[in-house]
């Protein structure tokens, strides 16, 4: 296997980055990791996770010029990527507001097409 990966940016052309891929040990080891931290972050609770959502998209508009910049560089898109990160506290607001009642379990609730019930099932 190839120990790097070169990147091309989409506006230059230029490979200007190089991506080393992780080992199969590598990715077991963090697939393991993330499994147990997934436990955790379960239990803390959906208030907490929309807490900590709500605080990292802070974080991001708080840089917003350089996040822009890097998606940009990273897409070759600069307008999608402005809209995206003007809009990142109105959908992670959003999303946790309608969270609870999606993750609710129990029966059936309309959705938003007339005759049609839908039914959360966690697996």
């Amino acid at each position: 296997m190839n120990s790097e990966m070169p990147v091309r940016n989409p506006r230059t052309g230029a490979d200007d980055y190089v991506i080393h891929p992780l080992t199969e040990s590598g990715i077991v080891e963090l697939a393991e990791n993330l499994r147990l931290a997934q436990q955790s972050w379960y239990s803390a609770g959906l208030a907490h996770r929309c807490e900590a959502v709500k605080s990292w998209a802070h974080a991001l508009l708080a840089d917003a010029d350089d996040v822009v910049n890097a998606l940009a560089t990273d897409t070759g898109r600069y307008l999608v990527s402005a809209v995206e990160v003007q809009g990142l506290a109105t959908i992670v607001d959003r999303w946790c507001e309608t969270a609870p009642a999606m993750l609710a379990e129990g029966g059936e609730r309309p959705s938003a097409t007339d005759g049609i019930d839908v039914r959360t099932q966690l697996i």
